[in-house]
């Protein structure tokens, strides 16, 4: 049997491969394993990372439960990429897709609720 390559190009510099006639389940483990892959690319001073946005939006949440209890009382608080912040965080949940995060906040008027898409989110601090 002959197989036909087909290449993929990632970022430009990267290259995968895929062949015509894989069964489906080789197929699909193929697709898995590009899709799951973290891909790198260097360009000047700056790099840049694709991460699957669903283990992402659970890095954010488990850091935050590790921030919680490893310092009790103190508050965490994440800084978004506009510079503005989010306090007074009392729970995290991951949105189904992954792709967004949904913080229910403990305000002067009550029990708010923000929700931020991930990419938003510059970092998180106690």
């Amino acid at each position: 049997m002959k197989y036909k390559l087909a290449s993929i190009l990632i970022m430009g510099s990267i290259s995968a491969h895929a062949f015509d006639g894989l069964s489906a389940a080789e197929t699909s483990k193929f697709e898995n394993k590009m899709s799951s892959a973290v891909v790198q690319k260097k360009s000047g001073a700056s790099d840049i990372m694709i991460i699957n946005p669903d283990n992402r939006a659970k890095d954010f949440k488990a850091a935050f439960d590790i921030l919680q209890q490893e310092v009790q009382g103190s508050k965490i608080i994440f800084t978004l990429t506009d510079k503005s912040t989010i306090s007074g965080i009392m729970e995290i949940q991951v949105l189904p897709g992954g792709t967004m995060l949904s913080f229910m906040l403990n305000t002067t008027k009550g029990i708010k609720y923000k929700i931020v898409p991930i990419e938003q989110i510059k970092s998180i601090m106690k």
